[in-house]
């Protein structure tokens, strides 16, 4: 259990209910992924026992992704809206569109920060081909949108969980990305694993680029990405889970093996998601 003095954030978790369960369940691809995790939480369970699991660990607040690969909307932003409204002090939303039609994306993406009070926008270049990896142009209206509305955006960074190209998910194409947009705020997510140095190195140089270790437990983190944690870029973390693929038990239950130094855990489970997120604001 956390006895922290301050509520942790997590910066990229998802509801589990059904029938948002039940889609994870019956796609072929998600076997592999969730094999890796050990990810029984597919099974579902209602949005109100994952904030009581919430408030077991010190989860003051989670940053709910909608998820859109293609065609294929694991979780809509509806459904993340309803989380939010039914918990506005306990989830903010990862918004979701489709690039391919960016007229209609950048119509959704005003329509759901300005009027839902979403927070980020989440970017999953692997469902898009190895032709659309995040400098794609395919991409750019969203981030140039995001810009324009003040909020960040998260990318798929590292190896893909489902079976879909991880080559998108190299992080240095972050850098073409970054350079072009230095208004953005942008977040690797998963670490960039197995690229972790590079998805480092990224985040030292740029101004506008974080890490997040989602669906990484801290005592898997590889050795090289605890020291850049620790001492060379403790102010570009987040911590995250993609909860349910890891549960807060070992999430949260496992940082204290890191040994951080109490300010920077403290930037790292709070922090740094507190300005990347704007949660003053929102």
């Amino acid at each position: 259990m956390s006895e922290r003095p301050y509520g942790i954030v997590d910066a990229w978790a998802m509801p589990c209910h059904p029938p948002i369960s039940d889609r994870w369940n019956a796609d072929p691809k998600r076997t592999h992924g969730m094999s890796l995790f050990g990810a029984s939480g597919f099974g579902g369970w209602s949005i109100d026992e994952q904030v009581e699991e919430m408030d077991r660990w010190g989860v003051e607040i989670a940053v709910l992704s909608a998820i859109r690969e293609a065609d294929d909307v694991k979780i809509s932003n509806e459904e993340v809206a309803a989380c939010v409204e039914k918990y506005p002090t306990r989830f903010r939303g990862s918004l979701a569109v489709d690039p391919r039609r960016p007229m209609a994306a950048l119509r959704e993406m005003q329509t759901w920060v300005r009027d839902y009070g979403f927070v980020n926008v989440k970017v999953c270049p692997y469902a898009y081909g190895y032709d659309n990896p995040p400098n794609s142009k395919l991409w750019y209206p969203i981030y140039a949108k995001a810009c324009e509305l003040g909020v960040s955006v998260t990318i798929q960074v590292g190896h893909t969980g489902p079976l879909l190209p991880s080559e998108p998910g190299r992080p240095i194409y972050l850098d073409e990305v970054a350079l072009t947009f230095p208004e953005l705020t942008i977040v690797g997510a998963h670490i960039g694993w197995p690229w972790e140095e590079e998805m480092g190195m990224l985040a030292w140089k740029h101004d506008n680029v974080y890490v997040d270790t989602s669906a990484h437990a801290p005592t898997r983190y590889p050795e090289r990405f605890v020291r850049f944690l620790k001492r060379r870029a403790p102010h570009k973390v987040l911590f995250g889970t993609d909860y349910p693929a890891l549960r807060y038990d070992r999430a949260v239950g496992e940082v204290s093996a890191l040994d951080l130094p109490a300010d920077v855990e403290r930037m790292f489970l709070r922090d740094n998601a507190w300005k990347v997120f704007g949660l003053d604001r929102s």
